[in-house]
């Protein structure tokens, strides 16, 4: 029953001790929710099937790769991530920024997920009782979604191991359902629309997919080694995700209903199909609330992690209750052009510059070294905006949080050379 204790501290060597099946499940867990069908319905109104599926497999390999690549501070320094931005970005402005971007960002996808979620349960109660009270499910949905991200990593993980199985297997029989329901081959002949071209669908899910690159070593840093970490993620992402996105396609190509909830309710599949939307939430939203609540600890670390934690669930579920997901397909575009480039600094930093050797002692200072004027590093954030203005010029038939993350990457990389010592510095446990 205990909190976890390591908060914003790194996880010593002697506790990473998880393997691959740990990540796997907490992977899969994230994978398996609301959002993802959301895409499915979304791509499939402008997409075929097939180009459906194909924008899931190729968005969501290039996310897995880079999460994996992401995870490596994690695995051999124990940092979650939000305190490895003191090294790139500097301590405490530069990395006081990125936490509260990814602070914003985590409490956002909490309250889509509650919204969606809250909706689905509400269905269950109408079917049940034959009361409806969205509002106040959404409530209840979003305050039990921040239990597990308040105590912490293991209680998320055993969330993970015990519910991933029943997700998948309440996935599959949804999927099964509208096969026996419903011809697949006219859904698979059936044309897209047009107004979505394949390479606007994986720009859209690698821009929803890149934010879990950059908290990616939140989780890893209880792993054991890269090899669990590549296993687990590649396993967890890619082929889960890629089977929800087309979850949500038929689902909604089934009943031409754009909204994935009342498709699932069209399709008659009962209360298990709409259980299946309410804990999925609960696998994915505490990876969300864990994050944000480590983000706003580094920028505060004299207040526990639990506390900011709750604190970020409570916004969530207010914001939930306005019903911000209205406004989803935005907001993973604009997730991807603020993160690509983030993630861009933060991978050149630790492999290039770096050369993924850091002094702990000097990451828990409490300022940057004097390398970094007033306690930001200007070059990464110079090679930031150079990496969102890419974004924004790169024309739609190129992968564009992909540039975004290379122009940033070389731009951190060549300034800090430049501008700044990059000798490495060797790594040990905070003073």
């Amino acid at each position: 029953m205990a909190v976890e204790t390591y908060g914003a501290g790194p996880v010593p060597a002697s506790a990473r001790t998880r393997g691959w099946f740990t990540l796997f499940a907490m992977y899969a867990g994230v994978n398996i929710c609301l959002p993802m069908i959301m895409v499915g319905s979304v791509f499939i109104q402008g997409l075929s099937l097939t180009h459906t599926i194909v924008a899931g497999i190729v968005g969501n390999l290039i996310a897995a790769c880079l999460v994996a690549l992401a995870s490596y501070p994690g695995i051999e320094h124990g940092l979650p991530a939000s305190v490895l931005t003191r090294v790139s970005l500097g301590h405490p402005w530069g990395t006081n920024l990125a936490s509260l971007v990814i602070a914003i960002t985590m409490v956002g996808w909490f309250a889509v997920q509650a919204d969606l979620a809250g909706t689905a349960a509400d269905g269950i109660l109408k079917e049940a009782t034959g009361i409806s009270t969205p509002l106040l499910m959404i409530l209840i949905v979003g305050a039990t979604n921040v239990v597990f991200a308040v105590f912490g990593f293991s209680w998320m993980r055993k969330l993970s191991i015990w519910a991933v199985p029943a997700l998948i297997v309440l996935s599959v029989s949804l999927f099964l359902k509208i096969a026996q329901t419903h011809s697949l081959r006219e859904i698979y002949a059936r044309p897209g629309s047009g107004s979505l071209t394949l390479m606007g669908a994986i720009n859209i899910m690698v821009a929803g997919q890149i934010g879990a690159a950059f908290i990616a070593s939140d989780i890893s840093r209880y792993s054991k080694n890269h090899l669990s970490v590549w296993l687990g993620i590649l396993g967890g992402v890619a082929p889960v995700a890629t089977f929800m996105i087309a979850l949500g396609a038929l689902a909604t190509a089934s009943t031409s209903e754009q909204n994935p909830v009342m498709a699932i309710r069209a399709l008659g599949l009962g209360i298990w199909a709409l259980g299946l939307i309410v804990l999925a939430a609960f696998t994915t939203n505490n990876n969300n609330l864990y994050s944000g609540g480590l983000a706003v600890t580094n920028m505060i670390p004299r207040v526990p992690r639990w506390a900011h934690t709750l604190i970020l669930g409570a916004l969530g579920a207010t914001l939930a209750c306005m019903r911000i997901t209205r406004y989803f397909i935005t907001w993973l575009l604009i997730l991807g052009s603020v993160f690509a480039p983030l993630v861009g600094v933060l991978l050149a930093d630790y492999f290039f510059v770096c050369k993924r050797q850091i002094r702990l002692s000097e990451i828990y200072a409490d300022r940057s070294s004097g390398k970094f004027s007033q306690g930001i590093n200007f070059v990464a954030l110079t090679a930031i905006v150079l990496g969102v203005i890419a974004s924004h010029f790169t024309p739609p038939r190129f992968i564009q949080p992909l540039v975004s993350l290379v122009i940033a990457a070389l731009s951190h990389t060549l300034g800090m050379y430049i501008l700044h010592s990059t000798e490495p510095e060797l790594s040990g446990e905070p003073e």
